[in-house]
């Protein structure tokens, strides 16, 4: 359901409503509230629209550019548009199922020639309109329907249909399995197939990876992991009726790095193995590698050192873990620091030792490690922040602390 009334839309979208938020856009929203004249509900409207618009100026910067209508929900639920533009799809026809504010559908318009948007709410289809209206959207029809009532009316062949499936229940809880969402993927699937060249899904970032691999295999060409800023956004599975004989598993970082894997380069859930020369300490003077948490996520991280780094000697002591390695690799996808000393992690006396230095506050790195990172903080009675770097993990099965220092 929305989370906008048509009547505040009409607050929001007429000349008065749109002069108020242009005036108060930089104003602080809870100030606001008490100081803004006008009527009761219109007030609210204004304030409740400064507000998301304030949040949306990097997630969503051409929507807070052309002072778009944002109901809060949608923002919560909607593709950020540097995630939106990664999906690199083109064609004649895009149906995208689940249009909500239209992120996906604005940025599928501009490589296809004709975007129809499907929303079943009313006024989210209306708020879509006005949107597209102030975004220069073109070839974009926005139908109001059901994804269920919508496909099983359309007669013909899409290049590709999109769908984000509304992954809350009614009380506003998170769910991910596909077929709990809205629409159900899952039960829609045969009609999918038959009327699109392409269906692209987008999954939960919580979805397992091989889970999804078995939930679509038969049809699965390609699963991407989406990840902006060194945090996974997307999990996006692609179906074809006659899939390739084996699926993709992509990895796409910012700035659009892409990096691909077959499906059995996937660690299996909970491999904990390292390789041969896991058990050996880390090579100080060397450096700690953190990748992207999308290799994370894909279970990929030995796979990402073997083929895409194959000269460079890495230690990696767990699946999970840091890898470690004594050239500084160039061009790695993630985090690199310098490895400066390592040491059994054992809290007395690293608690003593971080007295005796005047060391207060650390910045921390955990990964394999027993102790949660408020545990270890406690422990060793820092807080976070400050000057020194330290991350602490499993070499050997035995707990460490690494000193490390961030390299640009």
């Amino acid at each position: 359901m929305s989370s906008l009334s048509p009547d505040t839309l009409r607050l929001l979208t007429d000349p008065l409503g749109a002069e108020l938020v242009e005036r108060h856009l930089h104003d602080d929203p809870e100030r606001l509230a008490f100081t803004l004249k006008c009527e009761r509900e219109r007030a609210r409207a204004v304030c409740g629209q400064v507000k998301t618009l304030q949040r949306a100026r990097t997630k969503l910067p051409s929507y807070y550019a052309a002072r778009c209508v944002i109901p809060p929900i949608s923002y919560e639920q909607c593709s950020s548009e540097e995630a939106a533009a990664l999906k690199s799809y083109s064609g004649g026809l895009c149906i995208d199922l689940t249009c909500g504010l239209g992120v996906d559908s604005l940025h599928f318009s501009r490589s296809f020639d004709r975007v129809i948007t499907v929303e079943r709410d009313p006024t989210l289809a209306e708020v879509a309109r006005y949107n597209f209206a102030r975004l220069g959207g073109q070839h974009i029809t926005v139908v109001t329907a059901s994804a269920e009532a919508f496909l099983a009316e359309f007669d013909g062949e899409a290049d590709l249909i999109y769908l984000d499936p509304a992954r809350r229940d009614g009380d506003g809880g998170r769910i991910f399995l596909p077929q709990a969402c809205s629409p159900n993927v899952i039960e829609l699937l045969p009609l999918l197939l038959q009327k699109a060249r392409v269906t692209l899904v987008k999954l939960s970032p919580l979805f397992d990876v091989q889970e999804a691999l078995k939930v679509f295999a038969g049809h699965l060409s390609r699963l991407e992991i989406v990840s902006i800023g060194g945090e996974v956004k997307e999990l996006l599975v692609e179906l074809r009726r006659e899939p390739p004989t084996q699926a993709a598993v992509v990895v796409s970082l910012d700035g659009g790095r892409k990096y691909s894997f077959a499906p059995q380069q996937i660690g299996a859930a909970g491999d904990e193995a390292g390789d041969e020369a896991g058990d050996e300490p880390p090579p100080e003077g060397g450096f700690l590698v953190v990748p992207d948490a999308a290799f994370y996520k894909g279970r990929v991280v030995r796979a990402l050192l073997d083929n895409y780094f194959p000269e460079q000697k890495f230690r990696l002591p767990s699946q999970n873990g840091f890898a470690f390695v004594e050239e500084l690799p160039e061009g790695f996808p993630g985090r690199i620091y310098r490895l400066i000393g390592a040491t059994d992690y054992r809290p007395a006396k690293l608690r003593k030792e971080f007295a005796r230095q005047g060391i207060d506050r650390i910045n921390l790195l955990r990964r394999d490690f027993p102790a949660s990172s408020r545990e270890i903080k406690q422990a060793l009675n820092v807080r976070e922040g400050g000057t020194a770097w330290y991350a602490f993990t499993r070499i050997a099965g035995e707990p460490k602390c690494l000193q490390i220092e961030p390299i640009e």
